[in-house]
């Protein structure tokens, strides 16, 4: 079924449901789902970057234009936004309360600073003095927001931003350059950093200040993209094997995964409460696969019915997942996975 969208005044809601029954590697029927897929009125590319735990969905359109911000409310109603100059606003997570947060261009001196939009309409916007651009990322329950900027020299740094707006700068001990992904709701911070020679680390920050570095065990070059509640962290890894997953549990050990293909490589991470990873996966390139990982190991694949390729963004406590996909003509649709 689908629902007209009403392009006079920004709001949409189209629904397509559907059924798929994904398989795990060693041949068994995972089980079924359902799927939600919408578009935003007139756009070429929708993109789904999180999901909150009631269902709504945060994101951006894409086009040759630029790109303006929008969330969708679990019950279909999507506000679209523009903060920045010329459409190139990007929405980059949502939280319990409905709270976007992003990026977007200044029309005053063409740096991108960081906003926090709030269910309605209303925003706040922020930047750090002296700074170039500036990048929001992730926002906890108690709208702290963590992101990364870059200074007059072009190095990059790690930063905080408390619900009061006093915003903190960070760095990892020796590196060069810092990015802070994501922040949960004790206050802990997850990301990467560079060392000297640009290879990729991880990082825990706590509360304190103190910070913690990290990699997989056999990584050459670490990515940090997930992070929950737990203080569970995620991402991927390049290692013997190729690109894989992992999973840094809060005692420090490690786990970590193939694609549920073999031969395939490991890309975005996201992680719930509850220890599942939504990602995706590829095999050198396009065409993308999503996957569903649940805490006892087993692997499900979740690519959306008709889809070429499918990107998994962003998971909720509920196993719902939440993305994007393309057709056949690389246009692209938001997507929720209800399990």
């Amino acid at each position: 079924m689908q629902e007209k969208s009403d392009a006079g005044n920004g709001v949409t809601a189209l629904a397509v449901c559907a059924a798929l029954i994904g398989m795990h590697p060693g041949g068994a029927s995972a089980r079924a789902a359902s799927y939600i897929t919408f578009d935003l009125p007139d756009c070429p590319y929708t993109n789904v970057s999180g999901i909150n735990i009631k269902g709504d969905v945060a994101g951006e359109c894409e086009g040759d234009f630029g790109s303006y911000g929008f969330v969708r409310t679990a019950d279909g109603t999507i506000e679209t936004f523009d903060i920045g100059a010329n459409e190139t606003t990007a929405a980059n997570g949502i939280n319990r309360k409905g709270e976007a947060v992003g990026s977007y261009y200044s029309d005053e001196h063409g740096y991108a600073y960081g906003y926090m939009r709030k269910l309605g309409g209303h925003v706040q916007h922020f930047k750090i003095r002296k700074a170039a651009d500036l990048f929001a990322f992730g926002i906890n329950d108690s709208g702290e927001m963590v992101g990364r900027y870059t200074d007059a020299s072009s190095n990059s740094h790690g930063f905080v931003r408390s619900s009061s707006g006093d915003i903190t700068s960070f760095d990892v001990p020796g590196a060069n350059g810092t990015s802070a992904a994501e922040i949960n709701n004790s206050g802990v911070i997850t990301g990467g950093y560079a060392d000297a020679i640009r290879v990729g680390h991880g990082y825990i920050r706590y509360p304190d200040g103190s910070i913690t570095a990290f990699d997989p065990p056999g990584s050459i070059n670490t990515f940090v993209q997930g992070l929950n509640n737990d203080g569970a962290v995620t991402g991927y890894f390049n290692g013997n094997g190729g690109y894989q997953g992992f999973i840094r549990n809060p005692d420090g050990t490690f786990t970590t995964f193939f694609a549920p293909e073999a031969g395939f490589q490991v890309g975005k991470t996201a992680i719930n409460d509850k220890g599942s990873v939504a990602g995706q996966y590829d095999h050198n390139g396009f065409p993308y696969h999503a996957f569903l990982r649940k805490p006892n190991g087993s692997i499900a694949n979740i690519d959306v019915p008709g889809a070429v390729s499918t990107y998994a963004q962003s998971i909720n406590r509920s196993d719902v997942v939440a993305g994007a996909f393309e057709d056949e003509e690389g246009v692209g649709h938001g997507f929720i996975r209800i399990p």
